[in-house]
C-alpha cells in the first residue's frame, strides 16, 4: 500500500541530495565506473 503522492519523489530525492556529502557520491560514481569499464 503506497500514497500516491506526485511530490514525495522529488522530495526525497531533493533532501537526499542534501544530506549525501561529496564523498558518497563520489565513490558512488567510481563504483559506477568500474561497472562500465567491466562490462
Amino acid at each position: 500500500m503506497r500514497p500516491q503522492k506526485p511530490f514525495s519523489a522529488f522530495y526525497v530525492s531533493s533532501v537526499g541530495k542534501a544530506i549525501v556529502p561529496r564523498s558518497a557520491i563520489r565513490t558512488l560514481r567510481i563504483y559506477i565506473t568500474k561497472q562500465e569499464h567491466s562490462g
